[in-house]
């Protein structure tokens, strides 16, 4: 209602005073309300961002995610380099994004998620949570994340980490073919040289 439109406002001018700082505390308050949208997290993320506060854009990112996962592809760029800052974070503050972004079906726009989901099976089994690692290995297509995985021990628990499960071969042909396609499709293209 009137509350939030004049929220909306003083951010609006904070942010245009150049203020990031005092739009990130009207931010912090208004992303708390019970009338708080997508927009208050977005926008707390973007302050956050902008005042080198990795930890509270990963908290912004993770409930934006969780809350408004139709947002995700409006954030691809920013949601991958957070992801990175997050894997250098508390194993709590990691474990919530990615269970977050897993959730809500998160693929990368141009690279391959099978690190991220690596990591989460990986955090999953240390948790206990045998049954739910094995699902989200087997979202693990890269062929460098299946070898990580086949020779780290860790992940022996997986029924589905036994030799022939997590084929190795296989994927790397599948790389290699889904490379060819998209030069194919796109000969002169340097994001699919690059990718």
């Amino acid at each position: 209602g009137v509350v939030m439109k004049n929220a909306i406002l003083m951010i609006d001018v904070a942010l245009q005073l150049g203020a990031p700082a005092r739009a990130r505390a009207f931010l912090v308050r208004s992303s708390v309300m019970d009338e708080a949208v997508a927009f208050d997290w977005h926008a707390r993320l973007a302050a956050s961002l902008r005042l080198d506060d990795h930890p509270d854009a990963i908290r912004s990112l993770t409930i934006l995610v969780r809350r408004w996962p139709e947002k995700l592809p409006d954030l691809r760029d920013v949601t991958f380099w957070l992801l990175g800052l997050a894997s250098k974070g508390d194993e709590f503050t990691r474990f919530d994004l990615l269970d977050a972004l897993y959730a809500a079906r998160w693929k990368p726009a141009r690279q391959d998620a099978s690190s991220a989901w690596k990591d989460l099976a990986l955090l999953l089994l240390e948790r206990g949570e045998v049954a739910r690692a094995e699902q989200v290995a087997s979202q693990v297509t890269a062929p460098l994340m299946l070898v990580a995985m086949r020779v780290d021990r860790r992940f022996d628990r997986l029924p589905g980490a036994r030799p022939g499960r997590l084929d190795v071969a296989r994927a790397l042909a599948t790389e290699i073919e889904r490379s060819r396609a998209a030069v194919r499709d796109d000969p002169r293209s340097i994001e699919v040289l690059l990718g």
